[in-house]
């Protein structure tokens, strides 16, 4: 069966266009490589930066290989002290780590079920942990000051969007105009996995995108609802250096991501008290454990504040 889903996928999708040039030194590996990242493309629907992460994971590890361990040459021979030996050659923070490796065991996984090796030698690693910690959320006074810097039309649009709907980076720039309902006033929101959702959109959201629309120019065909002013589809690092110049522009003081405004819609729901089944289906989290994060992150910021406030005796800390 994996022969006959081999050579299925070798003539109708191992197209090197799709995945870029694969620059792999370990020959072996390379076909059951871009095998997995059609299928990712084909079957998961994975977003092109999804694909570019697992293509540059398995590209550093077919490196690896070629360099440590040249006498592999398929996934049945890797083991688990072979990934375990990448890990640990790896330099970077622990989430870092923790995502290439999760990279390999997800390839792996496929193998696996595909017949191209017995079991998947990533799972169960030893890893670093990673720290908790709260991202910077913008305050209501932050998110004045923002709007307040904006200066152009698709860059308010595009903090609306992010400030009201919770979406994420890769969701907003694929946004295409007829996902886009401004008379009901809702997004069709393609997520992860290739699963969609509903969005409500604010009044204040419609309405900037009303304004932006006039502004907007494109060649025809180019359905993506955020261009830029050359008329092209916006990247996610244009977003995320439009954040950074509106930061530095409203002098706030403090760093703020893309993904701070996600946070803040989710952190903002949950002090509204509402339901996490809601709060999962408005994030597209697949997991209602993913979600649960943004409870405990609230809880812990809520422990900060007791803990700040002084005692009887007028001392800080007083909060046990």
């Amino acid at each position: 069966m994996y022969h006959v889903v081999n050579n299925y996928f070798r003539l109708v999708h191992a197209r090197g266009a799709l995945y870029g040039t694969m620059l792999l030194e370990n020959k072996g590996m390379q076909t059951d490589v871009r095998l997995f990242l059609s299928y990712l493309a084909t079957y998961r629907r994975s977003s092109p930066e999804t694909i570019r992460a697992y293509r540059s994971t398995l590209g550093q590890f077919c490196r690896f290989l070629a360099s440590s361990f040249p006498e592999v040459s398929s996934p049945a021979e890797v083991t688990q002290g072979i990934v375990l030996a990448f890990a640990r050659s790896l330099t970077g923070a622990p989430r870092s780590i923790r995502r290439h490796v999760a990279g390999l065991s997800s390839f792996f996984t496929y193998c696996e079920r595909e017949g191209a090796c017995a079991r998947n030698p990533a799972r169960g690693l030893p890893l670093p942990k990673v720290p908790e910690y709260l991202p910077a959320m913008p305050s209501p006074d932050d998110v004045s000051n923002l709007l307040g810097a904006v200066r152009i039309p698709w860059h308010r649009c595009a903090l609306l969007l992010l400030i009201t709907t919770g979406i994420r980076r890769s969701e907003l720039v694929g946004l295409q105009l007829p996902d886009v309902d401004l008379e009901v006033g809702c997004l069709l929101v393609r997520g992860k996995g290739g699963k969609d959702r509903l969005v409500p959109l604010s009044t204040q959201a419609v309405a900037a995108i009303r304004e932006y629309l006039p502004h907007r120019r494109s060649p025809p065909g180019e359905e993506h609802l955020l261009v830029s002013l050359q008329g092209h589809r916006l990247a996610g690092t244009r977003l995320n250096k439009m954040v950074g110049h509106l930061v530095k522009g409203s002098r706030l003081g403090r760093h703020l991501s893309v993904h701070s405004f996600r946070h803040a819609f989710a952190t903002q729901l949950i002090r509204q008290g509402v339901d996490l089944r809601t709060i999962q289906e408005l994030l597209g989290h697949s997991s209602l454990n993913t979600t649960a994060r943004y409870l405990h992150s609230d809880l812990r910021t809520k422990r900060a504040a007791v803990e700040g406030l002084p005692d009887a005796t007028g001392t800080a800390g007083g909060a046990t």
